[in-house]
């Protein structure tokens, strides 16, 4: 199996995003709860999720840091894989076949 680029293509431009959304969330002063909210934004895909398959309570017995890090985790894998899909759903309408010989 070959790496995706259009995977590795969507998990930079999520981390990338993350990183920006992480520094303006620092960057606010005087609104602790806005700055808070903000931060959040990465992992709220991650977390609706985690939501819907009833997982919340066993990551509720974590540390912050470890859910924040599973969720961000999970998220560049789930990005990762449907990039992979993309690409190969690609290669398989618009790929150069070669004849057979």
């Amino acid at each position: 199996m070959r790496a995706s680029k259009t995977g590795a293509a969507l998990v930079a431009v999520y981390m990338a995003l993350s990183v920006a959304i992480w520094v303006y969330a620092a960057s606010i002063s005087g609104d602790p709860k806005g700055a808070y909210v903000i931060a959040q934004l990465p992992f709220m895909f991650a977390h609706a999720a985690a939501l819907e398959m009833e997982i919340l309570p066993i990551l509720d017995r974590l540390p912050d840091i470890v859910v924040i890090c599973i969720l961000f985790a999970i998220t560049i894998l789930v990005l990762y894989v449907f990039g992979w899909v993309i690409g190969w759903i690609g290669h398989l309408l618009f790929g150069r076949h070669r004849p057979a010989q």
